[in-house]
């Protein structure tokens, strides 16, 4: 009896095009004709002349139950008849299967969320330090509407205050330290493609400040770092006492929706797994359309073979991120649908 050797699925590519990564010895399985091809770093060239349908099902079950695994679901091997999936490399995803305009949920780094706040930082390392009364910080852009949620003083700071001011260098609000960290409200909130400036400042005192020599712009997902700020008045030169910013939106009820894809005929049930982080009274559902969007089966669980579908050969599915309110989120990084005839 021959043995079968599973392909590592790190370097198996399973999609209805040829890869652009022609890298030598990369292997594609071709979901249109069910074959499989290997690339000689030029092109992809077809391993052998038979349909191997049933070998590369079993790779395609090993890559799924390695999803299973991460998302502490049953390793119980699966007997599924087709896959679609895609990581969230970009807003986009890596297949390009997301459809943008009508996901809600907020992409960053590598997933999405239901809102929440990301903390950025400059990730330039503080170098000086003097005395000094003068309010410091940045000057900084809100690519879009958001909340100033907190911000993080380097810990060698001695500021007790953090303002946040208007472009012009007018007061906004002004908020204490406790630690390292101003803490703002929900009512702070920032307009789109906007610039503000926070400052730090001891009430007139003196204090101890931190700089560095910068080179701006630093942009990052939420905000971009613009120069640095103080007294209400930009300059370009240092970084200057703050180590990040945190904003956001308050978590909410939110969706990720990818494109219509051309299925199979009339599945008869579909199981979904996704890798995801859950806080307080976060959760993760999906609604699936075989017919393009004119039904969804609605709200079904993750990590479980359901039953309820209706004809049609064009999927759509939609991820719920739900959770209303601080601390309620929910995260997904990729999807993998598995769907049974």
């Amino acid at each position: 009896m021959t043995e079968i050797i599973p392909i590592t699925p790190q370097y198996v590519y399973i999609q209805a095009t040829t890869p652009s990564d022609i890298t030598e010895g990369k292997i594609w399985y071709n979901t249109t004709n069910n074959k499989t091809y290997v690339s000689d770093g030029t092109s992809y060239e077809l391993v052998a002349d038979v349909d191997l349908t049933y070998i590369d099902s079993q790779n395609l079950e090993q890559d799924i139950n390695i999803l299973i695994n991460s998302a502490s679901a049953s390793s119980t091997l699966n007997d599924y008849d087709d896959m679609f999936l895609d990581i969230f490399s970009d807003s986009n995803g890596f297949s390009n299967t997301i459809n943008t305009g009508n996901t809600t949920s907020t992409f960053v780094t590598d997933e999405y969320l239901n809102g929440g706040y990301v903390n950025e930082a400059h990730g330039v390392t503080f170098a000086n330090n003097g005395d000094w009364v003068n309010e410091a910080g940045f000057s900084f852009r809100s690519n879009k509407a958001q909340v100033l949620k907190s911000v993080t003083k380097n810990t060698n700071c001695t500021a007790t205050k953090c303002t946040l001011k208007d472009n012009a260098g007018t007061d906004i609000v002004e908020v204490d330290f406790v630690g390292n960290v101003a803490t703002f409200t929900t009512s702070n909130t920032l307009n789109a493609t906007t610039n503000y400036r926070l400052e730090c400042h001891k009430a007139g005192a003196s204090y101890t400040y931190q700089y560095a020599n910068a080179t701006f712009p630093y942009n990052k997902t939420n905000i971009n770092y613009l120069n640095d700020s103080r007294d209400g008045v930009a300059y370009d030169t240092k970084i200057l006492n703050i180590e990040s910013i945190e904003t956001g939106s308050v978590p909410a009820d939110s969706l990720v929706q990818t494109s219509a894809q051309t299925i199979t005929a009339d599945p008869l049930g579909h199981q979904l797994y996704c890798n995801h982080t859950l806080a307080g009274t976060g959760a993760i559902t999906y609604d699936i359309s075989f017919d393009g969007g004119t039904t969804f089966v609605t709200d079904q669980a993750l990590n479980t073979k359901n039953e309820s579908v209706h004809t049609g050969t064009s999927l759509i599915l939609k991820l719920n991120l739900n959770g209303t309110g601080d601390g309620n989120t929910a995260q997904a990084s990729d999807y993998a649908l598995m769907l049974y005839y």
